[in-house]
C-alpha cells in the first residue's frame, strides 16, 4: 500500500515539476524581445565610405544592385570610385554582426523574365549567385524583380508565366543556400510593393514560406507621375485622398496568406514636390501645376532636414488620419517620410508582430536619424 501511495506521490511531484518547467519557458518567452530586422539599401553606384553605414544600429544591408548578364549569369559593377572591396572589409571589421546582402535587379533591372524561364538559365544564374556571395564574402540576397507579368517601368521584358517561374526561382535558391547550410546559412529575401496586385503576382502564399523576409516597398504611393499632391507612404487611409494606397491596407493583404514575421515595412528617406499648388487644405490633395522632375530637386532626408523641415518659409504639417508629415511654402508642396510618422509604423510592426523595418537608401540619410528612430522604437519595451 505504501509502495504504491509513493508511486502515486512521485508521479505527481515529477507533473508539477514538468508543469512548472513549461510555465517558466512560456514566462521566458514572454519576456525575451523580439529580434527585428533593421535594414537599409546601400548603393554601389554612388560614393560612399564604411564610416557612413550605421552597422551599430542595422543588422542587414542589402548592396543595390547587381545585374543580369544576357548570358544569365550575375554581374557586380560598382562604380569606379567606389572600392568595394575595400569599404566591405571594412564593414565586416568593424560590425561583425552586420550581414551584408547583395540586392539583384531593381526599378528597370531586366534579365528576369528570361533567365526565370527555363530549368538551366536559372541554374546558371543561381550558381552564379553563389559564386559572387563568396568572392566578395556576402551573408544572402535580396532579389528586386520589379515585377514579375507587370512591366510599369517600360523597361523590362515579361511573360505571363512570370509569377510561376518566379516562385521556382526562390524555391530553387532556397534549395541550394540549403545545401550550403554545412559551409554558412545564407538569407534569402525580395523586395515586393505593399498592394493587393503584387500578393498575386509575386505568388506570396507560396513563396512566402521560401525566404526568410519579404522587404515591402511601403513608397511611392505619390510621385512625378501624380498631378495631385498626396502621401507617398502614408500609414493610414484618408476618404479625401485620389488612390486610397497606405502602408496598413497593404500589409493586411500580406498577412489574408503570409507568416508576420516575414514581413519588412519599408520607407523612404527620399520625398517628391509639387509647384503651383493652391493653399487649400495647406496643399493637400490638390491639384497642382505640376510635379517637380526629380533632376530639379533634392529631396533626400539630408537636404530636407538642412533646407526644408521648418526652414525657408517652409511650414511642416501633420496629417493626423493618414500619419503623415508634408510640407509647404504657399507654393511648393513636398511629402516625405518624417520622424513622427516612423514611430507610428515601428508601433505597427511590433503591435502586428511583423519582422522588422527597412528604408531606401542609405545615402539619402547621414544623418543618422531614420536608423536611429526605428531602432529606438522597435527596441523599446
Amino acid at each position: 500500500m505504501f509502495k504504491k501511495n509513493l508511486k502515486i506521490i512521485i508521479l505527481i511531484c515529477t507533473a508539477i515539476v514538468i508543469a512548472a518547467c513549461v510555465i517558466f519557458r512560456f514566462v521566458q518567452l514572454g519576456n525575451e524581445s523580439q529580434k527585428f530586422v533593421k535594414l537599409s539599401y546601400l548603393p554601389i553606384y554612388k560614393t560612399w565610405h564604411a564610416k557612413d553605414v550605421p552597422g551599430d544600429l542595422l543588422t542587414d544591408v542589402n548592396l543595390a544592385f547587381g545585374e543580369i548578364a544576357p548570358d544569365f549569369t550575375l554581374q557586380v559593377n560598382p562604380i569606379k570610385e567606389l572600392n568595394l572591396p575595400k569599404e566591405l572589409e571594412i564593414l565586416r571589421q568593424s560590425y561583425p554582426d552586420l550581414k551584408i546582402n547583395l540586392a539583384i535587379g531593381g526599378w528597370g533591372g531586366d534579365g528576369f523574365s528570361d533567365m526565370a524561364f527555363t530549368k538551366e538559365t536559372r541554374s546558371v544564374f543561381i550558381d552564379s549567385i553563389v559564386s559572387h556571395l563568396e568572392t566578395y564574402g556576402l551573408d544572402g540576397v535580396d532579389i528586386d524583380w520589379e515585377y514579375p507579368v507587370l512591366d510599369n517601368s517600360g523597361l523590362i521584358k515579361t511573360r505571363p508565366e512570370d509569377t510561376e517561374n518566379f516562385i521556382l526561382l526562390m524555391k530553387e535558391i532556397h534549395s541550394k543556400f540549403n545545401e550550403l547550410s554545412n559551409d554558412k546559412k545564407y538569407t534569402l529575401s525580395f523586395a515586393a510593393p505593399i498592394s493587393d496586385w503584387a500578393v498575386e503576382i509575386f505568388g506570396i502564399k507560396e513563396v512566402s514560406n521560401t525566404v526568410d523576409y519579404i522587404n515591402l516597398m511601403g513608397y511611392d504611393y505619390v510621385g512625378t507621375w501624380s498631378q495631385v499632391t498626396g502621401h507617398q507612404s502614408n500609414l493610414m487611409d484618408c476618404k479625401e485622398a485620389p488612390d486610397h494606397l497606405n502602408t496598413y491596407q497593404g500589409i493586411q493583404e500580406y498577412l489574408k496568406v503570409c507568416r508576420p514575421e516575414k514581413l519588412v515595412v519599408g520607407i523612404p528617406a527620399y520625398g517628391y514636390g509639387w509647384r503651383g499648388v493652391p493653399s487649400e487644405n495647406q496643399g493637400l490633395f490638390q491639384s497642382a501645376k505640376a510635379p517637380i522632375p526629380l533632376d530639379e530637386s533634392d529631396f533626400t532626408y539630408n537636404n530636407l532636414k538642412e533646407n526644408y523641415i521648418s526652414k525657408n518659409g517652409y511650414t511642416r504639417y501633420w496629417d493626423d488620419i493618414s500619419k503623415a508629415a508634408y510640407l509647404y511654402n504657399g507654393d511648393i508642396w513636398i511629402t516625405y517620410e518624417d520622424l513622427e510618422a516612423i514611430r507610428y509604423k515601428a508601433d505597427t510592426v511590433k503591435k502586428l508582430k511583423l519582422g522588422g523595418m527597412m528604408y531606401w537608401e542609405q545615402t539619402h540619410d547621414f544623418t543618422g536619424d531614420i536608423i536611429t528612430t526605428i531602432s529606438k522604437e522597435l527596441e523599446k519595451q
